[in-house]
């Protein structure tokens, strides 16, 4: 894809559009599992840098995530505190472009125990699955 841009009205530059070909979608995952979204945005270079925003903020840089160049994230390990919205921002030059909001939640399952059979050294436990429940911010 193109831009066009006009100037001074009789000359022409053309320049390449900064367009996003994969953006993040809404995810649901377990708790302490780790997690990704895709972010990837073309412009006819090469030269583009990823950065991440959670609940509209920029990522902070730690352990508990990495971005990677091609503009993936990565979660190492979910927890409740991770529990929002994403956004990716691509940037090439003086262009930039934010992709849609994504929203994470997290899934556990809710067992209820039936019975459990005593036995040395371990005892075994029935249980039974009962629902699913969402954790969302």
């Amino acid at each position: 894809m193109w831009a066009t841009i006009f100037l001074l009205g009789c000359h022409m530059v053309c320049v390449p559009a900064l367009v996003f070909v994969g953006e993040p979608e809404d995810r649901i995952t377990e708790f302490e599992k780790p997690m990704w979204w895709h972010c990837q945005a073309v412009n006819g270079t090469a030269n583009i840098e990823y950065r991440w925003e959670f609940k509209s903020q920029r990522l902070p840089r730690n352990g508990d995530q990495t971005v990677f160049p091609n503009g993936t994230l990565v979660l190492h390990r979910v927890t409740y505190d991770d529990v929002g919205t994403y956004r990716c921002t691509a940037n090439s030059g003086d262009r930039q472009l934010k992709s849609r909001e994504a929203t994470l939640q997290i899934a556990c399952m809710i067992y209820r125990l039936t019975s459990y059979v005593p036995s040395a050294p371990k005892f075994k436990i029935y249980r039974q699955w009962y629902g699913l429940c969402i954790f969302q911010s």
